[in-house]
């Protein structure tokens, strides 16, 4: 009986409660968006003009949509030659937030 007890108690657990939180928005918030405005925004802003526009939470999701953000940050290709490069701690918070996302 003890060990139908515990068994039965060992496969509630569901796959769900295991997963990691994967707050998106305050991961951006706390940890991408910081990147983003010292090493983007000089550019991708409304001041800047070069699309996409990075300023805002939707506008970043936006572009990891539609402009292959990760792509463009995991191949160092932005910030382009003669910009201070993202370090690579820094590709790797913005890598794992996209996979977040």
């Amino acid at each position: 009986m003890k060990y139908s007890l515990l068994l039965l108690l060992f496969c509630s657990c569901t796959y769900n409660e295991l997963e990691p939180d994967c707050n998106t928005e305050q991961i951006f918030t706390d940890s991408v968006s910081p990147i983003i405005e010292n090493n983007c925004t000089s550019c991708h802003s409304q001041s800047g003009g070069v699309p996409p526009m990075l300023e805002t939470y939707e506008e970043v999701v936006y572009a990891v949509d539609n402009f292959y953000l990760n792509q463009q940050v995991s191949n160092k290709l932005m910030p382009p030659v003669n910009n201070t490069p993202l370090t690579n701690s820094e590709i790797m918070i913005i890598s794992n937030w996209i996979n977040c996302e």
